[in-house]
């Protein structure tokens, strides 16, 4: 369930968002995109990733269009991996 909450900087919008993140290369990135209802274009969004992989980085979470996030997951592992799906948490401020 989407929240709106009250904040320092205005409202805050966050969501809880399941993704199946691709197989990854070593040393390669996989970008994705996810629809989060609520989200607008040109607000700061910071994601959190509480399952995953160790040697899986993620980075460049932003919302490139209305409802829609983008990220890359960096491999810095030895090998290929392919996560498990998994709940996100997308905080917009």
């Amino acid at each position: 369930m989407p929240k709106t909450l009250p904040g320092a900087l205005g409202y805050r919008y966050f969501r809880k968002v399941t993704v199946d993140i691709g197989s990854i290369a070593a040393g390669e990135v996989e970008d994705e995109t996810v629809t989060v209802k609520g989200l607008r274009k040109s607000a700061p969004v910071h994601v959190e990733f509480p399952n995953l992989n160790a040697g899986l980085v993620p980075c460049n979470e932003h919302c490139s269009a209305a409802d829609t996030l983008k990220f890359r997951v960096y491999n810095d592992t030895g090998g290929a991996v392919n996560p498990a799906s998994q709940e996100i948490w997308v905080t917009q401020f």
